[in-house]
């Protein structure tokens, strides 16, 4: 289980790192930098806390770690990064910042 999470995590960090390194960047193409961090980022937390930190960093009488915390907010964002996503692919608008952002 360890190694799939580290694995999603390389995998989704290297492409990030490939669509910032790209030329001719798109709105949809900054849509997926922040989708595939969003991604990255809470599975290299969870390959971290099982191993170390939730030894370190959890709090008594069963109450979940603080990186619960920190996860959270990153996973639920995830579907409306989804849906702008998928959006910015179909429509192409100069407005479109200003008026999809609120779905965050």
């Amino acid at each position: 289980m360890d190694a799939i999470l580290l694995v999603g995590s390389i995998q989704s960090f290297f492409l990030s790192v490939f669509l910032l390194t790209k030329k001719s960047k798109t709105t949809p193409d900054y849509i997926l930098i922040i989708l595939l961090l969003l991604l990255g980022l809470p599975l290299f937390v969870y390959y971290w806390e099982y191993d170390r930190v939730l030894k370190i960093i959890s709090l008594a009488h069963g109450k979940p770690s603080l990186l619960y915390f920190i996860n959270m907010p990153l996973i639920m964002s995830f579907t409306p990064s989804v849906y702008l996503y998928i959006k910015a692919n179909i429509k192409e608008n100069k407005d479109f910042w200003k008026k999809n952002l609120l779905h965050y």
